[in-house]
């Protein structure tokens, strides 16, 4: 874990605390800002991840063949004073208490399988890939979302 989250979770919305917390207990990764979507729009959790393996390992582990949830880089919003690069998980529909639940149970029972060492992970090709293309894409400018996974 990076740090506790920037957001008191005192103040983050309810429905997706634990979900928050399954994000900020991997080590790599800081929930930045989140938002449930109130029943009204889908769910929205921004991320900083330090290691782009981290993310690779996320990805694989709890979000492969995943059809519900969407992880894309966000390179800017120029109404935030953000100086890194930002990932955000992104519902595919509007969610209810069980999708939360379900994912951060998935987040938090696959955390010791993302704990290979860079030997392990030399096996797996497309993660080199996908590291090299998203710090391509993290240079330019013009691009404001890249879908990961």
């Amino acid at each position: 874990m990076i740090t506790d989250a920037i957001i008191p979770y005192e103040d983050i919305d309810e429905e997706i605390i634990d979900l928050c917390r399954a994000f900020n207990d991997i080590d790599g990764i800081e929930t930045v800002e989140s938002c449930c979507g109130h029943g009204k729009e889908t769910c929205k959790i921004w991320f900083i991840v330090r290691d782009i393996k981290t993310l690779s390992r996320l990805c694989f582990h709890c979000f492969n063949h995943e059809d519900f949830w969407k992880i894309q880089v966000d390179l800017g919003d120029p109404h935030r004073d953000w100086n890194e690069l930002h990932f955000c998980l992104i519902s595919k529909r509007i969610c209810k208490q069980s999708d939360f639940d379900k994912l951060a149970d998935r987040i938090n029972q696959r955390k010791k399988d993302m704990l290979y060492s860079d030997d392990e992970w030399k096996s797996f090709r497309y993660f080199e890939i996908q590291e090299n293309a998203i710090k391509e894409l993290s240079e330019k400018e013009n691009y404001s979302t890249v879908y990961v996974c």
